[in-house]
């Protein structure tokens, strides 16, 4: 029996933050105080009895009742009757009551030229590429305190890049990106505590970052937290809140997000069934080339859901999932031409990718290679 795909789960990658941001204003009243914010994109402001929470960009500034903490710096106000927070390129500068506070060190202001030149470099972009260079200014940025540069860094030796593979070190610099506000690197904190990799493994602090990341605007943090809600990886399960944050994932262009959204959609799981639209962001996730979604449009279009049934478009669909080592694709393609289901069968190709999905651990692939080979086929 061919089925759609598992939910998969995203990981963030190499990137330098480069969008330009549209300036947005908000405010929040707390104990008949005011806070606004000007300034910067994806604006989360949220109180709770004496404090607030104030998301924006890379930076998380909170306050609890005179205490104000800027992405891990802290500093007591005393009474105060306004905090005024504008934020220009990426940097945060607050005023209260028109006292300057928490200033951006001014080393870092600088710093952005740099990083991107670090980046330029190892890419070569418009540049001779220059990787012992591009290591060698990203980490005198990341010494400093560029919450940029620390996560680049940090992805480096995650990956091995350029540098030798040091998982602690990696987790060492991501963490302190994260600690800076730096979403991605958040995404990526996130990615290392639920798998134990340069620290401990920990599903809670995992979760934790990819919430906070999430909240920031992070879209692949926003598909990872669904991930976490939808099986209960750090929290308890709630298949309402991973449709909302899949969705979420999934409108910013996510392709992991896109195809988990869909799954949720063609099942009707924590939300209306509706496989037309579902089958819609199956089409999108495959635009992106995102593997996984080749075979659940390839089910679509085997069964007849959401489309017409077209058993050709299915087995071109299972076998480009299949040849990029989709396991699932693998067995659907293998039971399409085994059946010849309105495709030519061809048991000696079903037995091979059959084979190919049993090696990995498929029980399903392990029967149907186990009956045919007692059938006689090579």
């Amino acid at each position: 029996m061919r089925v759609f795909g598992l939910v998969s789960v995203w990981l963030g990658v190499f990137a330098m933050m480069s969008a330009a941001m549209a300036q947005s204003q908000s405010s929040v009243v707390v104990n008949g105080k005011t806070i606004s914010v000007i300034g910067g994109t994806n604006q989360n402001l949220s109180t709770t009895n004496d404090s607030a929470t104030i998301v924006v960009d890379n930076i998380q500034i909170q306050l609890q009742g005179e205490v104000l903490t800027m992405n891990g710096r802290a500093t007591q106000l005393g009474p105060f009757n306004e905090i005024a927070v504008s934020i220009e390129n990426g940097i945060a500068r607050i005023l209260v009551d028109g006292r300057p506070v928490l200033q951006p060190p001014s080393s870092l202001v600088g710093m952005d030229e740099q990083v991107a030149r670090a980046v330029a470099l190892f890419v070569g972009d418009g540049v001779a590429r220059n990787i012992p260079e591009s290591v060698r200014l990203l980490t005198e940025a990341a010494e400093a305190g560029h919450p940029t540069a620390q996560r680049n860094l940090g992805l480096l030796y995650r990956d091995g890049s350029g540098v030798p593979r040091d998982d602690a070190v990696a987790f060492g610099w991501l963490e302190k990106a994260s600690l800076g506000g730096d979403r991605i690197a958040q995404d990526e904190l996130g990615d290392l505590y639920a798998s134990g990799r340069g620290t401990a493994k920990d599903l809670g602090k995992s979760f934790t970052w990819y919430e906070r990341a999430a909240q920031s605007g992070n879209a692949s943090a926003q598909t990872n937290l669904g991930y976490a809600y939808d099986l209960g990886i750090g929290t308890t399960p709630d298949p309402a809140r991973a449709v909302e944050w899949y969705r979420k994932g999934a409108e910013q262009g996510d392709a992991a997000g896109q195809y988990n959204y869909a799954l949720k959609l063609l099942n009707g799981s924590g939300v209306a069934k509706d496989e037309v639209v579902g089958v819609g962001w199956l089409l999108q996730a495959v635009a992106q080339d995102y593997a996984p979604a080749y075979d659940s449009l390839g089910y679509a279009y085997d069964a007849g859901v959401g489309v017409s049934r077209d058993p050709e478009e299915a087995l071109r669909l299972y076998r480009l999932a299949a040849e990029r080592g989709v396991r699932n694709a693998q067995v659907n393609l293998a039971a399409l031409l085994e059946e010849g289901a309105g495709v030519e069968k061809n048991l000696s190709e079903a037995l091979s990718w059959y084979r190919r999905a049993a090696s990995v651990g498929d029980e399903r692939a392990v029967e149907a290679v186990a009956r045919l080979e007692a059938a006689g086929v090579r």
